[in-house]
Order: C-alpha cells, then sequence, then structure tokens
C-alpha cells in the first residue's frame, strides 16, 4: 500500500495507522538511500543510475512528506471540530446550570432537578471529549516530531524546522523556516 494514494484509500483507516505505514515507507526509503550512497562509492562506473535511483527515492521521500502534512492538518481540522463539539457540550451544561437555578428560586424543585440531573449527564459527554482532544494532539504532536526529523534546511542542513499552511489561490502552500538559520523556502 503507498501512502502518497493515502487520500484515494477507504476514510476508515485510523490515523495511527496511516502514520505507522508513513513511518514505514519513509524507514524503508531512507535505507535505501543510505545503500545507495553507499554503493556510489563502491561502484563509480555505475554512478549515473545510482545517482537517478537515489534521486527517485528522495523525489517519493518528498511525497511522503507532503502527505504527513495533509495527514496534519486532516487531524487539525478533526481537532478542531471536537474542540467546538467541547464547547457546545459545555455550553450547554452551564445552560441547564442556570436553568436549574432559576427554576429553584422560583421553587420549582422537581424541574430543578430534572436539569441538574441532564446537566449532570453531560460530564460523562466532556470527560469523553476532553480525552480524545488529548488523544489528538498526542498524535498530531508525534507527527509533527517525525515531519520536523525528515525536513532539512536546505541552507544549513538543520533538522530543526517549522512550518505554516497558508491557503494560497485553492491550493494550500506549505512555507518552512529554518529555525537555526532563519531561511524560509516552499517545496
Amino acid at each position: 500500500m503507498q501512502i502518497h494514494n493515502a487520500k484515494h484509500q477507504n476514510k476508515s483507516d485510523s490515523f495511527p495507522d496511516k502514520i505507522l505505514e508513513l513511518a514505514k515507507r519513509v524507514l524503508q526509503i531512507k535505507t535505501r538511500i543510505a545503500k545507495g550512497e553507499e554503493l556510489l562509492t563502491q561502484m563509480p562506473d555505475r554512478a549515473h543510475e545510482l545517482k537517478l535511483a537515489i534521486n527517485s527515492y528522495k523525489q517519493e521521500l518528498e511525497e511522503l512528506l507532503s502527505d504527513a502534512v495533509e495527514l496534519m492538518d486532516e487531524l487539525e481540522k478533526i481537532l478542531n471540530e471536537k474542540r467546538e463539539e467541547l464547547r457546545n457540550i459545555l455550553h450547554n451544561k452551564n445552560t441547564l446550570i442556570g436553568k436549574a437555578l432559576i427554576e429553584r428560586a422560583l421553587e420549582n424543585e422537581k424541574g430543578a432537578e430534572e436539569f441538574e440531573k441532564e446537566a449532570n449527564s453531560l460530564s460523562d459527554k466532556i470527560e469523553s471529549s476532553e480525552k480524545s482532544i488529548q488523544s489528538l494532539q498526542m498524535l498530531l504532536r508525534d507527527i509533527k516530531e517525525k515531519v520536523k526529523l525528515e525536513l532539512r534546511c536546505p541552507k544549513c542542513g538543520s533538522v530543526k524546522i517549522s512550518y505554516t499552511s497558508i491557503p494560497q489561490w485553492g491550493e494550500i502552500v506549505v512555507l518552512y523556516r529554518c529555525e537555526k538559520c532563519g531561511h524560509t523556502w516552499r517545496e
């Protein structure tokens, strides 16, 4: 299964599976690049073919890193949806608590208890949403670390890279910035 066809894969594929597959492919390609570079010194008469193969693997590696950025964007979108869902649940709970206070002030204990019971039932949803958000944040952090480790500054070779996704003319453009030398580029 090729990662760069991830957008055509079944949507039920889980993020951990996609990340695991991505990491395996990156490792396989990096191993092949390293072996190709080693062979360059051992087989100088085949340098042309080896360089072509190495460049092909490097291009595939870039595609995988592009897929990682897409995966992060997709994950960010889901994370934002979960945060909005949590805000709505908290809003509903606070509204119900407010209604319970009003009913109690009107000496309607039965109505107040119903609103309190309904508000308390949202506590499980809140806890579940918070755990889901924490898991997604950890997953996103892991992906960002893996991507940072794979990218290198073309100017100084540093791996301390940050990125920003910018919508531009209907596309998402990814700008990279080296945290060591300040060089900025896009791929």
